[in-house]
């Protein structure tokens, strides 16, 4: 291999024909992960959310869509939105967009898994307790007329931190 091809096609490799051209190399590979990056992100909590709070007929819906946008190969995916988008919206949509999209889908698709499961995770036991203490940060408590102030955000101004577990209280 000689090494002299890469180093004089360098600047190629890395923009692509920018800025007489569109962008490529690695700063489209840049720009394509976080676009896709941050739909996805969005996408994913989106799902997460309403896969985990959804039941019945809505919750197979969209266990088939997701299960589905798991199971098509991520080329096969790109392919159909390149050329059914177009057809099914009647617009021109950019190459990048294209692949964008598909990618997104399917880090969505993945990710909203990812959320479900971390709310599925949280125990009925603290849902009660976030539920019946309702606090927010710097509230005061509902069941104390003093300053003190509710949660793990604002310590009691009657101690000065917590106590050790070595620190016993005689009974009094």
């Amino acid at each position: 291999m000689n090494p002299s091809v890469i180093i004089d096609n360098l600047g190629y490799l890395m923009v692509g024909a920018w800025p007489d051209g569109p962008v490529g190399g690695l700063a489209l590979t840049l720009i394509l992960s976080g676009l896709s990056g941050l739909a996805s992100a969005a996408l994913g909590l989106v799902l997460g959310i309403a896969l985990a709070v959804s039941a019945g007929a809505a919750r197979a819906a969209l266990t088939a869509g997701l299960g589905f946008l798991r199971a098509v190969p991520v080329v096969m995916l790109i392919f159909w939105t390149y050329f059914l988008l177009p057809i099914l919206f009647g617009v021109s949509i950019p190459e990048i967009g294209t692949v964008a999209v598909a990618l997104s889908l399917v880090g969505g698709a993945y990710l909203s898994y990812g959320v479900a499961a971390g709310i599925a995770s949280v125990g009925r036991g603290q849902w009660e307790a976030a539920s019946r203490s309702a606090s927010t940060p710097g509230a005061p408590c509902a069941s104390s007329s003093s300053r003190r102030r509710c949660g793990p955000w604002h310590r009691p101004s009657s101690t000065n931190g917590p106590r050790s577990s070595r620190t016993r209280r005689s009974p009094t």
